[in-house]
């Protein structure tokens, strides 16, 4: 009898483990036992304030481009004495471009562009001024030969060729400027001698007057009246021989 419970109980001890006890602590453990999945990585974002690298390198291809052509225009316009006549505008341009290379020294891109840009276009509009000057110096240059004042003149035309230096105008007018105090004299001469009644003489000293200076108008003109005078005394003379002619019937004197 104590045989046969004892198998019995290990028998009931065999369906426990078996059995009974798999369904107790089985999902426990697989479940303990099993990894966990792992967590996906969140995307991480630029930190806020951060440069554009992108953005910032076209910026500075941008100014790299940009700067060789402003740098030929300031060249250009200081080759025509821009500083002379450019003002204000000139001077703002040339000191901009100044600025936008210490900006771009700084790697601030986006500033060194802004002002390289705002330099070349006033050096563009001081450029469009340059015809404008260039006309005036002229203008001031021949109104100073007009008034006999050759250091004015001369300083004007001058200035004419620093803006345009192959202008025919400034050259001829720098030419006239150096025998003008001796041209003067000339005409002043030759209109005495001419109220002295000396015309023939008065002539020969606006031939050499104008000698000097071939563009002197007031010789030309003065030349052109003593001719026209010339030519009518001896129209007036020939009339009056034919009249004389006449009256004392000699045909011959009045043809």
């Amino acid at each position: 009898g104590l045989v046969a419970a004892s198998f019995g109980f290990l028998l009931l001890a065999a369906v426990f483990v078996f059995f009974v006890l798999p369904g107790r602590v089985g999902p426990e453990a697989v479940t303990a036992s099993s990894p966990a999945p792992a967590e996906k990585s969140p995307s991480v974002a630029p930190p806020a304030g951060s440069p554009d690298l992108e953005a910032l390198a076209e910026l500075k291809r941008a100014f790299e481009e940009l700067r060789p052509d402003v740098a030929s225009r300031l060249q250009a316009l200081e080759g025509r004495a821009a500083g002379q006549w450019g003002g204000e505008v000139f001077a703002r341009g040339k000191q901009g471009v100044a600025t936008a290379d210490e900006v771009f020294g700084r790697r601030d891109y986006a500033a060194a562009l802004e002002q390289l840009r705002a330099a070349d276009a006033d050096l563009a509009t001081t450029g469009k001024q340059a015809s404008v000057q260039l006309q005036a110096a002229l203008a001031a240059g021949a109104t100073a030969l007009d008034a006999g004042d050759a250091t004015t003149a001369r300083r004007e035309f001058e200035r004419a060729l620093l803006i345009e230096p192959d202008n025919a105008a400034a050259r001829r007018g720098i030419e006239r400027s150096g025998t003008l105090l001796e041209v003067r004299g000339l005409l002043a001469e030759a209109a005495q001698l001419e109220a002295q009644g000396q015309p023939a003489v008065a002539a020969a000293v606006y031939r050499k007057a104008l000698q000097l200076d071939r563009d002197t108008q007031a010789a030309r003109a003065a030349l052109a009246r003593l001719e026209a005078q010339a030519s009518g005394s001896a129209f007036a003379a020939a009339v009056s021989q034919g009249l004389e002619g006449v009256a004392r019937r000699d045909y011959a004197a009045a043809r």
